[in-house]
């Protein structure tokens, strides 16, 4: 089962790495890189880690590309994304999308398993945009979207969210955020504090459940047409109802039913 993450889809990120498991590839950071080809010797390392540049809550577009005597001898495009264990940071090559050796390119077809690097002495991974469509959805439920120029960024569309855009990233919309962005707890009390009209509510119980609430009106109706001496609402302490076959008011005490008598009776 794919897991629940946004994508994130940008350059930057740059991390040497070694083949863990045919899924897994083990990072081992940019300053590891450095030491092994003087072509990144300029790169700021603390701000190229894949863990800096996405964290563990987003999928990216990878490469992956297997070094030997300083050449490429293989590589691998797809989507992935970070998880840590114990103190070692892993990319999880999730959707390999294409692989390329011997100078062939080819897209991987559903049901394929991720490459087998040849002979190598260390992978090198980095991020990267998308350049095409079959890139850019590479997860089903995407549409395509933008936060910079230029630069696409499919959002995965969850079940039961909506399309939006929050804290300047287009993204998927779920009920809580939904709430947050159109204040419709707010949109909520107004309206009710502001209808005139006859509210029916059909719920078996409404608790009011702060300490010390009390329901303020000018007058409380007690229907009735609902319970006599042979049908009494449920038998719990400080329930009180009219009763239309004594017609009078009766209240649970904790073991029995009790009439009110009223001050005009005898």
């Amino acid at each position: 089962m794919k897991r629940k993450m946004k994508n994130k889809f940008t350059n930057g990120a740059i991390e040497a790495g070694q083949v863990d498991s045919l899924t897994r590839i083990e990072l081992t950071g940019c300053c590891s890189l450095q030491e092994k080809d003087e072509i990144f010797k300029d790169v700021a390392c603390e701000d190229t880690c894949f863990s800096q540049v996405f964290g563990f809550e987003h999928r990216f577009l990878y490469v992956i590309e297997a070094i030997h005597d300083n050449e490429v001898v293989a590589s691998e495009k797809g989507l992935g994304y970070i998880e840590q264990e114990d103190d070692k940071i892993f990319l999880i090559r999730e959707t390999p999308l294409s692989f390329a050796e011997d100078g062939d390119v080819n897209n991987y077809k559903d049901g394929d398993s991720p490459l087998v690097f040849p002979y190598h002495e260390y992978v090198r991974v980095f991020s990267y945009v998308p350049k095409n469509v079959h890139e850019m959805l590479a997860t089903p439920y995407s549409v395509l979207a933008s936060i910079s120029p230029h630069a696409p960024s499919p959002v995965i569309l969850e079940e039961n969210t909506l399309l939006g855009r929050k804290d300047d990233i287009v993204q998927a919309i779920d009920k809580e955020e939904l709430v947050e962005i159109m204040e419709l707890n707010d949109v909520v009390k107004e309206s009710i504090e502001k209808t005139q009209k006859q509210l029916t509510l059909k719920t078996r119980r409404l608790d009011l459940s702060r300490k010390n609430s009390f329901l303020s009106s000018p007058y409380i109706l007690l229907k009735p047409d609902a319970y006599d001496n042979s049908n009494t609402p449920p038998s719990l302490i400080g329930t009180l109802f009219y009763n239309t076959e004594l017609g009078k008011l009766q209240l649970f005490d904790g073991n029995r039913w009790r009439t009110i008598k009223f001050e005009d009776e005898d």
